[in-house]
């Protein structure tokens, strides 16, 4: 893995930590379904740059899915109401 590859995924898990964190404390204040939707789609993010970072695996079918799984829980966040 190059340089540039590492650096990002470590920018990307870093800043979906944060509207992680920040969905989850507004889904704490709230109590809004959408928000946990969004914080666990955002943790999702965190989990697969973690992983890229420590070269678990590359972009490739696990990646995918991971891809896949977080764009689920962003589609519900769009259609709960």
């Amino acid at each position: 893995m190059d340089e540039i590859t590492l650096f990002l995924s470590i920018v990307i898990a870093g800043f979906s930590f944060l509207l992680a964190l920040v969905s989850f404390i507004a889904y704490y204040r709230l109590h809004a379904m959408k928000l946990l939707l969004v914080g666990m789609a955002f943790l999702g993010f965190v989990a697969k740059g973690v992983m890229i970072a420590f070269g678990v695996f590359d972009q490739g079918l696990i990646g995918l899915v991971i891809d896949f799984v977080i764009i689920v829980f962003l589609y519900f966040a769009a259609i709960k109401k």
